[in-house]
């Protein structure tokens, strides 16, 4: 558990120090929400990125971050980090590819901006999660379903609760954190 925890303090902090040398903010409290962020944000892409594109299912179980996968975890999770601050400087404009005659948005345009950026993240997290009940209930009919819903349960599957964290929760909490983050 504490290789675990230290993979991602050590590796956020490794990002927030970054991120305070190319970006300075006059404040420490700025430093502190930046390292937040970047702990949850950096930490989730991490996390769902080997769960889901590199197939290791247990990637939240303390026993798997031996010294070995301790560094790699470490590595890649810096390696996210300074993808994030490469946009972090695009999306702010502190690094700028191409230079053009942009004019900026206005108050409606920004407010229009964001409403689509949350309709998007919730119409992710609704594909995702009704890609995970598919898969893990099969497809039912609406009668099965509500007859299912209905009926008393005594306990769930073992399995189960850490199932549905480790799919929908955490592919919703990473949209969530990484729309957040740039809005």
């Amino acid at each position: 558990m504490f290789f675990q925890l230290f993979s991602y303090f050590f590796s956020s902090s490794i990002i927030t120090l970054l991120d305070n040398y190319f970006f300075p903010t006059p404040s420490k409290g700025q430093s502190v929400k930046r390292w937040l962020s970047y702990t949850l944000g950096i930490q989730l892409s991490a996390l769902t990125i080997l769960r889901f594109c590199f197939k290791i299912p247990n990637v939240l179980v303390s026993h798997l971050y031996n010294q070995n996968f301790l560094f790699k975890y470490i590595a890649f999770a810096i390696m996210i980090g300074i993808f994030w601050l490469i946009l972090k400087g695009l999306a702010y404009q502190l690094i700028t590819i191409k230079t053009s005659d942009k004019t900026k948005l206005t108050k409606k345009e920004k407010v229009i901006f964001i409403i689509s950026a949350i309709g998007m993240m919730l119409a992710i997290v609704f594909f995702l999660g009704s890609n995970w009940f598919i898969s893990a209930f099969g497809r039912l009919t609406p009668e099965q379903f509500i007859f299912n819903f209905k009926s008393p349960v005594n306990g769930t599957a073992t399995g189960m609760i850490e199932q549905i964290i480790s799919t929908p929760v955490l592919l919703g909490c990473l949209i969530f954190s990484f729309t957040a983050h740039f809005i």
